[in-house]
């Protein structure tokens, strides 16, 4: 079976609730990773790219990863996870 690697850009809007004295610092809290979100909501999610790989590459440093390769089984009509660790 062929293998790809497809890139998606997902939007989603963050809702944070604070209390402080100017917002800039509830902003610099929020670009420092400080602050716990109050609630999200997803907007959509976009396929960006689409690569068809002999292999599938090792994941960057900068990744947040859970480990699922997906695998299509024509039998039974279903995706069936690979949970890939090696890549990691």
């Amino acid at each position: 079976m062929k293998k790809f690697v497809i890139e998606t850009v997902q939007v989603i809007k963050r809702r944070y609730y604070a209390e402080v004295e100017e917002a800039g610092w509830a902003h610099d809290g929020i670009t420092m990773e400080e602050l716990d979100e109050f609630s999200q909501e997803f907007y959509t999610e976009d396929i960006i790219n689409t690569t068809e790989v002999d292999d599938f590459p090792k994941a960057k440093e900068s990744e947040n990863v859970n480990g699922a390769a997906m695998i299509f089984d024509e039998d039974s009509g279903e995706w069936k996870q690979n949970v890939r660790w090696d890549l990691v």
